[in-house]
């Protein structure tokens, strides 16, 4: 019983997991960043250079803002989900390779690796049936898979 109801709300879960990462992403590290302005922006587009990239780092920090803020406003609208949850997935992993290169402690570490493991795992289930994307795109999809 508890099993078939489950598997029967399976896209309640998924809204669940989106408001339950993107809320936080929205209020407190996406909206932290986008409102420290240049000198933080500049801070964190410098841990591109773990990867060689060291150009632009004010670029790279507003990228990873952003990511982070419209990507968390994306997955509580359900709104082009798999997209918002690539680049996010990128921003954790630079993030992880940053505190991983300073020898940051541990736990430092293994949170935006949690994080990529759930923005991966959102890639792969997509954002459900209580979601813009399924409002917009998801019967046009079905109809063109018969």
């Amino acid at each position: 019983m508890i099993k078939n109801f489950l598997n029967n709300h399976k896209d309640l879960g998924i809204l669940v997991l989106r408001l339950g990462i993107g809320i936080p992403f929205i209020l407190v590290y996406g909206l932290f960043k986008v409102e420290s302005g240049p000198d933080m922006w500049t801070q964190i587009g410098s841990a591109m250079g773990n990867l060689g990239i060291t150009f632009f780092p004010t670029f790279w920090g507003v990228m990873a803002a952003m990511s982070e803020f419209i990507g968390g406003i994306l997955l509580v609208l359900g709104l082009f989900v798999r997209p918002a949850a690539l680049f996010m997935s990128i921003t954790m992993s630079v993030a992880a390779i940053q505190h991983f290169s300073i020898q940051d402690q541990w736990y430092n570490v293994v949170t935006p690796l949690e994080m990529l493991s759930v923005f991966i795992a959102i890639i792969f289930l997509s954002a459900g049936k209580y979601s813009l994307d399924h409002l917009f795109f998801g019967k046009r999809g079905k109809r063109n898979r018969r």
